[in-house]
């Protein structure tokens, strides 16, 4: 490979590794934080049903409810929780059918944190390495969970301004 390819494929990786949206909830932080750190509400509107609570160290199992995933089985293994300021989780992301936590595969962090507004509460959503993933679903993963985290910040602001 030549340098001048290698250095277009790094590029491309860079741009491509991570995922970032931003939104000023018209929310109180403490209610922002409930609805991303309970597993019962973050299931109620990222739309899965989560399996237990959400305790640093430890997997959750969930089910897909969101039109177009209804059923899918995806596992997270949740890295870091700070009350009412940061949340993050590990998962992989994977097409359709079982998705279960695959260290060796690759995964993707996914980091909430919360600072608070004039309107109440700022939202930072993070989600980072997809340049870390297997070549033939990483870039696949990007661009859908692009998309995804587009429609659940729209599902975070109705459930919490609600």
């Amino acid at each position: 490979m030549t340098p001048e390819r290698q250095s277009e494929q790094s590029e491309q990786a860079a741009v491509n590794d991570e995922i970032v949206r931003e939104i000023d909830l018209r929310a109180p932080q403490d209610k922002v934080w409930r609805a991303i750190a309970d597993a019962r509400r973050f299931g109620q509107w990222f739309r899965c049903e989560v399996e237990g609570d959400f305790v640093v160290g430890e997997h959750n199992n969930c089910r897909g409810t969101y039109p177009g995933a209804e059923g899918i089985v995806w596992q997270k293994l949740i890295k870091a929780i700070e009350p009412e300021r940061y949340f993050a989780f590990v998962w992989s992301p994977g097409d359709t059918g079982a998705v279960l936590l695959d260290e060796d595969a690759g995964h993707t962090l996914v980091e909430f944190t919360l600072a608070p507004s004039a309107t109440g509460t700022h939202l930072t959503i993070r989600e980072s390495g997809f340049a870390s993933l297997p070549e033939a679903w990483g870039e696949r993963s990007f661009q859908r969970n692009t998309e995804g985290w587009d429609a659940q910040v729209g599902n975070i602001t109705a459930y919490v301004e609600s």
